[in-house]
């Protein structure tokens, strides 16, 4: 009601059904936890090879979107999802909320060619507060590393769960 929706208000929550651990089951309790504050989400679970081309093309109200940086660098993420869509630079090509602030599209080209890195973690601190306070994305779970092996399996397993078979030995 203080939001200006007394009656509360509909709209479409997209997720994929096959592609986190309990991915659709996660997108339910969203759904039941925004209709306890007036927030009818009418979900809508799909297979990702069908999700990523609907995301892609702009279909969705809220959607679920999971991310790990292949660099492992906090840059990363900032030109994909928080800098804005720019194709001929190709960057905020996963912005699909359309989120626009001219500082941190400021920041980015400085964070990329800064070598100092206290200098370049100032800057990263700051395009984090920024995101945060503008409550640009809404982080609801980290998806847990699961992983089982024989005793004769010798492995290595990276933290953003790619799998290097160069680093697997079988004794």
């Amino acid at each position: 009601s203080e939001a200006g929706y007394p009656d509360g208000f509909s709209f479409g929550l997209s997720c994929p059904n096959d592609r986190y651990i309990n991915d659709e089951a996660l997108c339910k309790a969203m759904a039941a936890m925004l209709a306890q504050a007036g927030m009818k989400a009418k979900l809508n679970a799909m297979p990702v090879r069908n999700y990523w081309p609907e995301l892609r093309a702009g279909n969705f109200d809220m959607y679920l979107l999971g991310w790990s940086p292949g660099t492992f660098d906090a840059e990363h993420p900032v030109r994909f999802l928080v800098t804005s869509k720019n194709d001929e630079k190709k960057l905020g090509s996963w912005n699909f909320g359309g989120y626009s602030n001219s500082k941190v599209d400021a920041l980015l080209p400085q964070i990329q060619r800064e070598i100092d890195p206290e200098k370049r973690q100032a800057m990263l601190d700051e395009v984090a507060t920024i995101v945060r306070d503008d409550v640009v994305y809404v982080p609801l779970h980290i998806q847990p590393l699961l992983w089982g092996s024989k005793s004769n399996i010798d492995l290595t397993q990276r933290a953003d769960n790619f799998l290097m078979l160069r680093w697997i030995t079988v004794n």
